[in-house]
This record gives structure tokens, C-alpha cells and sequence, in this order.
């Protein structure tokens, strides 16, 4: 039994030896992962930090620092990605690396993805999406990045079972509602698309793009007053939107 720090000043007389043992175990996991936060304060490569993370969930699932850490370095990976930012020859290279040694891995898979995508590798991507949504499925993140892969390569139904599914797991995030809102329009289901984008105007009213979309749903279905009004709403968010300026011309020129 540990005989020091807190436990020097525990009365053990009346516990257990298996609960002694229960505590000793809770202690060192909750230095660990202290250890594991710190040292990912200190390191600079975001790979590295990502997989510190994943081994201190391991140790301890649901931790919310970990866990906040986790999504803070997973933006943090994406941007680079897709900004060219990083190498992504060795984004793939250290992500083979890394489902070498633990193939259940899922935010290495979703990693990868990114970065085969980034390639324009669309098989590839696909595949490594899929890994990561077997691994991690309650991840809406993972969930969203397969649903925009299948929507690209247009299999509209796919894609939407998995927006819909992310959108279960972060209702409120606006980025997966605009892309399931885009998934049924790209799917020719135009009812349904226009009820989510008028949920994502519950969540953020100054979305000039989303007013845009609601404009050519509207156009779509041969509401021409509803889109010219959803036209003006989105330059009058954004002056200098020249899309929507654009079809404003357009369908005034027309009718």
C-alpha cells in the first residue's frame, strides 16, 4: 500500500485492503492524466498530443479536460490540413504508424481521412472514414466527415444517415446542419432541406450563406417571392456577397 502524499494522512484500519488498492489505482490515473495534460501543454507537434490524449482516455474514458483537449488539437489538425499547412505525405505516413501499434485508433483513422482527402484520394478516404466511424461511432465529428465523403461522391442517402446521425450526437452545431441541410438538396429533397436550414437560423441568425441556400431551395420550388426575400436577407447581412447578388439579378431580370 502507497505511504505517502494523502495516504500518510487516511485511517486504513477500517478498509479493506481491495478498497485500499481501489483507491492507490484512482490516485496514479488521476496523476496520469494530470502528467498527460501537462505534457501536452508542453508539446508542440498536435500527432503527438492527439495520441497522448487517446492513451489518457484510455486510462480514464470521459475525462472532460482530455476530452476537451482532444477536440482543441483535433481543429487544430484540421486547419492545417486543409490549408496546406502540414506535410501530408507524413500526416498519412505517422497515422500508418500509429494503427500499426493500435488499429482501433479512431481519431487517427479520422485524421487520415482528412489528409487522403486533402490528396484527392476519395477511395482511400473513404475507407479510412469508415474505420474511424467503426471505431469511434458516437463521435459526431467522425460521423460528419463520412457523411460529407459520401455526399461528394454523391451517395445521398449514405451521406445522410451519417449527417443525420452527427447531427443527433451535436444538435447544435451549426457545420453539420449546413451539411445535411446540403445532403438533401444535393438528394432533391427540398422540404427537408429547407427545415434544417431554418433550424440552423434558430442557432445562428446572422448566417448569410444559410439564407442563401433557403434562396435556391425556394428558387428550386418556384417560390420566387420567398427567394428574392431570402436573397436580400443574406446581402443585408453580407453587402458583399456577390453569390447572392448574383441570383437576386438573375431571378429579378426573369420575373
Amino acid at each position: 500500500m502507497r505511504q505517502d502524499n494523502i495516504f500518510d494522512k487516511i485511517d486504513w484500519s477500517n478498509i479493506s485492503e481491495e478498497e485500499q488498492n481501489n483507491w492507490n489505482q484512482v490516485h496514479n490515473l488521476y496523476h496520469s492524466i494530470a502528467d498527460i495534460l501537462i505534457n501536452a501543454r508542453i508539446e508542440s507537434d498536435p500527432l503527438s498530443i492527439l495520441q497522448n490524449c487517446s492513451f489518457g482516455l484510455k486510462l480514464l474514458p470521459g475525462n472532460i479536460a482530455l476530452i476537451d483537449q482532444e477536440n482543441y488539437i483535433l481543429d487544430i489538425i484540421h486547419d492545417m490540413i486543409i490549408n496546406n499547412l502540414t506535410n501530408i505525405d507524413d500526416v498519412i505516413n505517422r497515422t500508418t504508424f500509429m494503427l500499426q501499434s493500435n488499429p482501433a485508433f479512431g481519431n487517427a483513422w479520422l485524421v487520415r481521412s482528412w489528409a487522403l482527402y486533402q490528396k484527392r484520394d476519395i477511395k482511400q478516404a473513404l475507407y479510412a472514414a469508415n474505420n474511424a466511424a467503426i471505431s469511434y461511432p458516437n463521435s459526431a465529428l467522425i460521423q460528419h466527415n463520412l457523411g460529407t465523403i459520401l455526399m461528394s461522391i454523391r451517395r445521398g442517402d449514405e451521406s445522410i444517415l451519417h449527417l443525420k446521425e452527427a447531427v443527433k450526437l451535436d444538435p447544435e452545431n451549426v457545420t453539420i446542419n449546413i451539411s445535411l441541410g446540403m445532403a438533401y438538396t444535393m438528394n432533391n429533397q427540398y422540404n427537408e432541406a429547407i427545415s434544417v436550414f431554418e433550424n440552423v437560423l434558430k442557432l445562428n441568425s446572422r448566417n448569410y450563406r444559410v439564407y442563401y441556400y433557403l434562396g435556391d431551395l425556394y428558387s428550386f420550388q418556384g417560390k420566387i417571392n420567398d427567394a428574392v426575400t431570402a436573397y436580400k436577407k443574406s446581402l443585408e447581412i453580407n453587402p458583399e456577397f456577390e453569390a447572392a447578388k448574383d441570383k437576386l439579378q438573375t431571378i429579378q431580370s426573369q420575373n
